[in-house]
């Protein structure tokens, strides 16, 4: 038995250099942040920003430009009118002013709304890609436009372009920055739309004066330089990991990760972030089956997305289009007599409060940022209204106006512009924040078309005339927006979109996001614990244990990932460096004043006086007469105390990366795995004492061997990013031989959880097959008296669920071997399971579900044990007949099939119930077994509608791709129903039905072979199996009896839907039957091939009780090549 230390290189991180992530805190905690604060490291991110944002540069370029045009010479003379009453000599019409404005919108509306359909079928750089070829060609178009039906169509165009620009480019910036960047995104982002604003504003001013199509066309030809500015650095940049992932591409997802971070980023860090995105893509896909429009309206869904659309419409309802769409024309109006001038300035103080956001971003929440932005604005358009209501058209209104609006844009820039678009990004799931980010744009562009379209309604002087009295609307609106965000907006600075995502599903209150905050492990927030809820990280600093510049004294709490030396071995600095090749982060927090369990709670040599460590000891049944032996004599003088790993130990743990644990992500997806898949069949774990937010921190053994079976029944790829199963079960197996655990029933535990690797099949001799780990597991349980009745106390539920577990797998392991049982029954006492004994470690099953579960189990396993034996007797065949009879009664009536015909919507929904069709299989194939048939011409139906009834599970195992969950015991079932299956090769007829199930078996076979290797040979020797079978000579008498009204029984609480030879097969036997067989046309009371010869003794061997014509416990060894399951 070598224990190989080597690690493939696609999971190997050598020497990372972690010094400058990894502090201590004041409380002796460690701390890794998986962010950069410098702006120096981030530059990567910062010039990213910078490009990407780019995009929206045009939509502030043509407000500007527009805004200009309505008061350009130039323009008016080919889209305008004539008329000497108005300064200049030209007007322009209400309609023309609505629709150059109201058309952008529309198209934007219609773009939007589709848009994340778009990017979710062509990735965020594809809509770019269609954003920026609409936009050349809508220039195009304006730019030769001399009549109307050109301009608006080059309008609508234009607004399909920044429809996609807009959304595609918030969504890679949201999916690629991190979470300390995104703020410093939207700054950029409010940045581009306000300095595209000024660009316009000051060439309109330059070419205003020109009196030909050029003063309008030089300004359109601006848009032609960003399309090609950005279409070629896209060339260059990948796709957002986050889409990556989505798309089930982890690799490229983490290649496209390290390619946006900075070399500053070590790949512990970037690792970490791509097991979190991962992690939440996984949860989003359980809660959500469908991807599309329709899941944005459904459960929690809902809630998230009016959130995104009502952030969405702060930009419409602030006021904005007003100042920025129609200021000239505004200023022009209220008496200024250099509007050009004046809006030059605007946009300057709007580009001034996008530069003054980096001044806060972070430090301050963005709700009361949103608040504050509200009451400002709101504040403003007040003044303005009430000035021109006081003094109507003068100097003195007109500079109160101006100001009013350049203070108003200001705040605007600085607060709602940029925040509530990035909110609104920042909401949705990762699933579907394509659809809903599209769907916000969308209703807020339509509202922006409605606001467009009115406002030359309200001031232009040939309709309502309001002039600035307009800002009394406004008024109202933006205070809405300070009520909304109060009720509606969640607190989200510096929280990753996992996070968010996390709070969202937790249902945080709303306004409790802020102090929902992640805290050492010994000071869990208060907040979230009253309400039963977990904590989660308030910035992007992750409490790691791991290992700094510092020196780390053994006197402290060592971190969670530490060797544990023995006291007398002093070990300097320079040797735990050298213990220590290769440094691995944990996932859990560790203050100065946590006790560790197990080995951890030992710096020194102490006694580990656990009741569950206290040894069985039965001696006073034999030494026990006259005078009691007291055994507690004996064991108060035992003086040996357990031995603690030596140094050299604790250097090859290192070396296997025994303490290495994988992220918060990866840990809940393994934990959850674990407890969906493993936990029903193996009750052995609690959520509460492998939860690591709790302040015990579960033993490593117990983790490593968690996360072997869990990575056994998973596909998901954050788990494969991280570790595959070997990793794991190399790290469990040396913890175990290195003496890590000290708590025997912890080590138990783990015993039974190993057996979920299963490297080889039973022809082989190996030291980590699961029956070694059984035999492991059960001596430690009979030294520690498992196997007796646990007094009353608060172990005695966790001691049954072992003990009962073990007994079933010792079931299980006899039933995959034939080999003798590692537990004799009749040494232990210990009563049934309960299911009150499983109600704090049910995981996603129920108490009730293993109660019935050990219960078939026991029965199949003693059926197994009796033929292996060749002790089965007529009373024992009835007496397991009896018990076969009796156990579907005793099944809960949720976890039974039903009792009748089932239509198709109630025959879907019964399938997606796993666990209950699992429970069922060892019943059947206990029926095969046990309805075999004496050596004589005729051939018992029992086995052969048993083994159809398998395959009708796995047909829907199979068509539900659940065969990856299964565990390797399901390959014998499989096995061993084609076996019996074959028993009707001789009946040409008969075998032709059966091959739709013999495919099922096939291809659950090789399905399962993909994870164990067992499987493999297993369908090897079920093909041998019936090559043999079928070069056998058909007797001529042989015939199929169908079956007896007693046999009728046991298949009644199963559909006929899932046997698909049953009419065949009953088919067969009534044109076969004759006088003596009394086939009456459903079932026969009478047959000439009855299961036992009662005129036999009870001591006759089950010599008589085989297959026709072979042995096939004989053959299953000789010749199966280790085909049978290793558990």
């Amino acid at each position: 038995m070598s224990l190989n230390t080597e690690k493939p290189d696609d999971t190997r991180l050598d020497h990372v250099e972690v010094h400058d992530e990894v502090s201590v805190s004041d409380n002796g905690s460690w701390t890794l942040k998986i962010t950069r604060d410098s702006y120096w490291d981030n530059k990567k991110g910062i010039a990213l920003c910078l490009l990407i944002n780019m995009a929206v540069f045009e939509y502030g370029l043509d407000q500007g430009m527009v805004n200009g045009f309505q008061a350009m010479p130039g323009f008016l003379m080919d889209f305008g009118y004539v008329d000497p009453k108005l300064p200049g000599g030209l007007g322009i019409s209400t309609t023309v002013q609505q629709l150059m404005g109201s058309l952008v919108s529309l198209g934007m509306f219609f773009s939007t709304l589709i848009s994340g359909w778009i990017a979710d079928k062509i990735g965020r750089k594809g809509g770019l890609w269609v954003g920026l070829l609409i936009m050349i060609v809508s220039t195009t178009v304006q730019m030769t436009a001399i009549s109307f039906g050109g301009l608006y169509s080059g309008r609508i165009l234009l607004g399909f372009s920044n429809g996609f620009l807009l959304v595609c480019s918030q969504l890679y910036m949201q999916e690629t920055m991190p979470s300390n960047l995104r703020s410093l995104s939207y700054t950029f982002f409010q940045f581009w739309i306000s300095f595209g604003t000024l660009i316009g504003a000051i060439v309109n001013n330059a070419t205003a004066k020109l009196l030909n199509r050029a003063s309008y066309r030089i300004p359109l030809g601006i848009l032609y330089i960003i399309p090609v500015i950005l279409g070629i650095a896209l060339l260059f940049l990948p796709e957002t990991p986050r889409y990556l992932a989505s798309r089930n591409k982890p690799v490229e997802a983490g290649k496209a990760l390290r390619f946006l971070r900075d070399s500053s980023y070590n790949d512990i860090q970037i690792k970490e972030e791509m097991a979190e995105i991962t992690h939440t893509l996984e949860v989003d896909r359980e809660l959500a089956q469908t991807i599309g429009y329709r899941e944005l309206i459904r459960g929690s869904n809902l809630k998230r997305t009016c959130t995104s659309v009502g952030l969405g419409l702060f930009s419409a309802a602030s006021g904005v289009p007003f100042i920025t769409q129609y200021g000239v024309y505004f200023f022009m109006l209220s008496g200024d007599t250099q509007p050009f001038r004046d809006v030059i300035i605007l946009v300057c103080c709007g580009i001034a409060g996008v530069m003054a956001t980096p001044l806060f971003t972070g430090k301050i929440g963005k709700r009361p940022i949103l608040m504050f932005g509200g009451i400002v604005q709101a504040l403003c358009m007040l003044g303005l209204a009430l000035s021109y209501s006081v003094r109507g058209i003068d100097p003195t209104s007109g500079k109160v106006i101006i100001a009013m609006c350049c203070i108003y844009l200001f705040f605007a820039s600085a607060t709602t512009g940029p925040f509530a678009w990035q909110v609104a990004g920042e909401v949705p799931n990762q699933q579907l924040r394509g659809y809903t980010f599209g769907v916000a744009a969308a209703i807020t562009y339509l509202s922006g078309w409605s606001i467009t379209f009115t406002i030359p309604y309200f001031i232009n002087p040939t309709a309502l005339n309001w002039g600035a009295k307009y800002g009394y609307i406004w008024v109202a609106s933006n205070v809405l927006i300070t009520v909304f965000t109060f009720f509606v907006v969640p607190e989200t600075n510096l929280r990753t979109l996992e996070e968010i995502d996390e709070m969202y599903m937790a249902k945080v209150p709303i306004r409790d996001f802020a102090e929902c905050i992640f805290l050492p492990a010994s000071d869990s927030c208060e907040n979230c614990n009253a309400r039963g809820l977990d904590c989660f990280s308030s910035n992007k600093r992750r409490r790691r244990t791991g290992y700094g510049r510092h020196s780390l004294s053994y006197t402290q709490s060592p971190p969670f990932n530490a060797p544990y030396p023995q006291a007398e071995e002093a070990v300097t600095t320079d040797e735990q460096t050298r213990l220590r090749p290769h440094q691995s982060l944990s996932i859990f927090e560790r203050s100065s004043t946590t006790q560790f369990s197990g080995a951890a709670a030992a710096l020194g040599n102490t006694k580990i006086s656990s009741p569950d460590n206290e040894t069985y000891i039965g001696r006073a049944h034999y030494l026990d007469h006259d005078t009691p032996f007291d055994e507690t004599q004996a064991r108060d003088a035992t003086v040996f105390q357990q031995r603690q790993p030596s140094r050299s130990e604790n250097a090859v743990l290192q070396l296997f990366n025994a303490f290495e644990m994988p992220t918060r992500a990866v840990y809940r997806t393994l934990l959850d795995t674990f407890l969906t898949y493993c936990q029903p069949w193996t009750p052995v774990l609690t959520r509460g004492e492998m939860d690591y937010s709790h302040q015990q921190t579960p033993p490593y053994i117990l983790c490593q061997s968690m996360f072997l079976a869990a990575s056994r029944v998973s596909t998901a790829p954050s788990i494969s990013f991280f570790a595959t199963p070997d990793h794991f079960y190399r790290r469990a197996k040396a913890l175990f031989f290195m003496n890590h655990e000290l708590d025997a029933l912890t080590v138990i535990k783990a015993t039974i959880m190993l057996q979920w690797y299963t490297p080889v099949g039973p022809e082989e001799v190996s030291y980590d097959a699961g029956e070694f780990w059984l035999r492991v597991g059960v001596a430690i349980a009979l030294q520690i008296g498992l196997h007796r009745e646990p007094p009353r106390g608060p172990t005695a539920s966790v001691r049954k669920r072992v003990w009962w577990t073990l007994r079933t797998r010792d079931a299980l392991m006899t039933v995959a071997h034939g080999r003798p049982r590692a537990i004799n029954r009749e040494d232990t006492n210990v009563s049934p399971i309960d299911p009150r004994d499983l109600r704090d470690a049910a995981g996603r099953g129920d108490g009730q579900l293993f109660a019935a579960y050990t219960t078939i189990c026991c029965i199949l396993g003693d059926i197994s044990e009796t033929c292996s034996r060749n002790s089965m007797t007529p009373s024992k065949h009835k007496d397991f007949e009896n018990l076969l009879h009796a156990w579907p009664s005793q099944v809960p009536e949720h976890l039974r099939f039903p009792l009748r015909e089932v239509s198709t919507e109630t025959y879907m929904s019964l399938q997606s119930q796993l666990n209950l069709r699992q429970l069922h299989l060892p019943y059947l194939l206990s029926l095969a077994i046990v309805g075999r048939s004496l050596k004589n011409e005729n051939i018992s139906a029992q086995p052969i509608i048993a083994a159809s009834f398998v395959a009708g599970i796995f047909r829907d195992f199979l068509a539900r791709d659940e065969i990856k969950h299964l565990a390797p015991i399901f390959s014998r079932y499989c096995i061993a129903s084609g076996f019996f299956l074959a028993l009707s090769q001789p009946l040409n007829e008969v075998w032709t039905a059966c091959q739709s199930d013999m495919e099922i078996f096939r291809r659950s076979l090789q399905e399962l072979s993909r994870r164990w290797n067992s499987a493999k040979s297993g369908l090897r020797a079920l093909e041998h199996f019936i090559s043999m079978r079928d070069k056998q000579p058909r007797r001529a008498s042989q015939k199929v009896v169908w079956l007896t009204e007693h046999q009728m029984r046991f298949f009644d609480c199963f559909p006929r839907d899932y046997c698909v030879i049953w009419d065949s097969l009953y088919e067969h036997c009534r044109l076969n039957s004759t006088a003596t067989d009394h086939f009456d046309g459903t079932a026969t009371t009478d047959t000439n091939i009855p299961l036992f010869d009662t005129s036999v003794d009870d001591d006759v061997t089950s010599d008589h009780w085989a297959l026709n014509d072979l042995d096939f416990e004989q053959f299953m060894w000789t010749n199966a090549e280790g085909w049978v399951s290793n558990i």
